[in-house]
C-alpha cells in the first residue's frame, strides 16, 4: 500500500488512475468484473456518494474480516485511494469513526 500511496502523490495530475489500475487494482473481483469498473464508480460519485460507499465499505471489509480474499477489503483501499485524490481523506476517517462508534 505504501508504494501505492506514493505513486498517487507523484501523479497528481490525473494520471494515477492508470497507475492504480495495473498497481494493487489489477485483474479481476471474486465476481469476475474487472476491479476498474469499481473504479470508476468511485470516480463518478459526488462526496456524499462516496462518503456513504466508504462506510458500507469499511462496515463490510470488517464482517469479512474472517476471508482475506473478500472483495470489501481492496474496495476499502480504493475507498480510500478516491478520497485521498480528492484531498477530502476526512471523508473516510468520518465513515470509519462513525461505523467504530455503531459496533
Amino acid at each position: 500500500m505504501n508504494h501505492l500511496r506514493q505513486v498517487l502523490v507523484g501523479n497528481m495530475n490525473g494520471g494515477w488512475r492508470e497507475e492504480i489500475k495495473m498497481g494493487n487494482y489489477k485483474g479481476n473481483d471474486n465476481y469476475g468484473n474487472p476491479k476498474s469498473d469499481y473504479l470508476e464508480k468511485l470516480t463518478g460519485m459526488t462526496d456524499k456518494e462516496l462518503a456513504s460507499e466508504c462506510g458500507k465499505i469499511i462496515w463490510l471489509s470488517a464482517y469479512a474480516n474472517n476471508n482475506p480474499r473478500s472483495d470489501y477489503h481492496w474496495q476499502g483501499d480504493a475507498c480510500y485511494d478516491e478520497t485521498k485524490h480528492r484531498n477530502k481523506v476526512y471523508l473516510y476517517d468520518n465513515a470509519y469513526k462513525s461505523i467504530s462508534q455503531e459496533v
